[in-house]
């Protein structure tokens, strides 16, 4: 039995938590919002002919209800997975932008130190050409450097002082110059990156949003889904639990779905058996002891109808419960109640089984079927009953019915019943063939 879901939505909690003074008819067809009335309008205990019709509909109604949700469960789970990829992709992306905001990041880092190194050394040869210049005044005042450029041994070595004097001078003065170029190159560099982190820090911010924005949403199909799958789980609940309170409705026959006929009227002539057999419920051994010799069964007319005269026989004891193996006269199951009523009519012959029956005299149509004919269902035949053609032209049984090996006489449901043979009813489509005794 499936575990009940805490999400649900219309669900069979309270089936038996609301009580009905009495059972009427329901015509509505509109189901919606109102599955738990009817679950208890439809219950085992409720269900009857008279709302039988609308608890058919209901259960159509659960079934395609269930058959919807499952369909939009499919769906739902096809969006979540699209949502799914969809984050994923997302997520990605969001590792892609903080892995390049991290590349820019030490770029820049090392660009600032670079920049930092760069004024260093330009604050550093500044100040070596500073002093140098100022050491050159300070020459220039004692004449040293006249001394030392006149203190050449000629004219070459003269002019070559000279000119080195002033190409120190201007290589200093190119190694700064140089140097605030690097610097500016730096900068410059050092402020793409920034701009560069600064839209890849504007994409990251829309990728957080969009990873908000499907997770969130994804959060949600999962709460769709997981309530979905709840709403499966109790309509799948609440259509096992209809469908069998229905069949057991059908399987019993409560209540008789025809006017039951009449019992038949004794013939003045010679019965073929004495004053009849009680169908009281009390009394008897075993049934599988319950002897067949005692009484017969009431009036049995003498009209030379075989199978009125079979009908009639079986009639007597309707009410008598169901034991598995006894043949009457106060207990039966179902090939015994049909030897029983045979023998009393007249029909000789030893006692057979449901499958044995199915296979004797010969077979007729449900159309041209009359009173008094076997029918069978199943194949081999599991159980047997007695036709009645009504007086509208209607078919129903009566049979022993409702019990099983285990159904000694104790249950007041499984009995010798009349039960529908009607299109639509629950032993029609279950019969397999209808045999005419002769």
């Amino acid at each position: 039995m499936k575990v009940k879901k805490t999400i649900s939505t219309i669900l069979v909690l309270s089936i038996f938590t609301t009580t009905y003074s009495s059972i009427l008819p329901v015509s509505a067809v509109d189901f919606e919002g109102n599955e738990n009335k009817y679950m208890n309008l439809c219950s085992s205990s409720n269900i009857s002919n008279s709302n039988k019709s609308t608890c058919e509909q209901f259960n159509k109604y659960l079934k395609k209800k269930n058959k919807d949700l499952t369909a939009q469960l499919a769906n739902q789970k096809e969006a979540a997975n699209d949502t799914k990829a969809t984050l994923e992709n997302v997520q990605k992306q969001l590792e892609s932008l903080n892995k390049q905001i991290s590349d820019r990041e030490a770029e820049i880092n090392y660009l600032t130190t670079t920049i930092s190194n760069l004024q260093a050394n330009i604050e550093k040869n500044t100040q070596i050409l500073k002093d140098r210049m100022y050491s050159m005044q300070s020459y220039t005042n004692e004449n040293t450097i006249i001394n030392y450029i006149f203190g050449a041994s000629n004219f070459s070595d003269m002019f070559a002082r000279i000119e080195g004097f002033n190409e120190l001078t201007k290589n200093d003065k190119e190694l700064i110059e140089e140097l605030n170029n690097q610097r500016k190159q730096v900068q410059e560099q050092q402020k793409t990156l920034e701009d560069t982190k600064a839209i890849l820090l504007n994409q990251q911010d829309e990728q957080k949003a969009l990873q908000s924005k499907y997770t969130a949403l994804l959060e949600e199909q999962n709460k769709n889904i997981a309530s979905t799958q709840n709403a499966i789980y109790d309509y799948g609940d609440m259509t096992e639990s209809l469908s069998a309170a229905i069949e057991e409705f059908n399987k019993n026959a409560y209540e008789t779905p025809t006017p039951p006929p009449p019992p038949p009227k004794p013939d003045n002539g010679n019965n073929s058996s004495n004053s009849g057999g009680s169908s009281n419920n009390n009394g008897g051994n075993s049934g599988n002891n319950d002897s067949d010799n005692n009484n017969t069964g009431g009036n049995i007319p003498n009209n030379g109808d075989l199978g009125e005269r079979i009908y009639a026989a079986a009639y007597t004891k309707l009410g008598a419960r169901y034991w598995w193996g006894a043949q009457g006269p106060t207990y039966f199951d179902c090939s015994g109640f049909v030897y029983w009523s045979l023998k009393q009519a007249g029909v000789g012959g030893g006692r057979n089984t449901a499958s044995g029956y199915s296979k004797m005299w010969s077979s007729v149509s449900f159309s041209n079927s009359k009173t008094g004919d076997l029918v069978c269902f199943g194949n081999p035949a599991y159980h047997i009953g007695i036709v009645i053609v009504n007086s509208d032209g209607s078919r129903s049984m009566i049979h022993a019915g409702g019990g099983d090996s285990s159904t000694h006489g104790d249950d007041p449901n499984a009995c010798v019943k009349i039960s529908s043979l009607e299109p639509g009813s629950y032993y029609y489509s279950r019969i397999s063939t209808i045999r005419r005794v002769s």
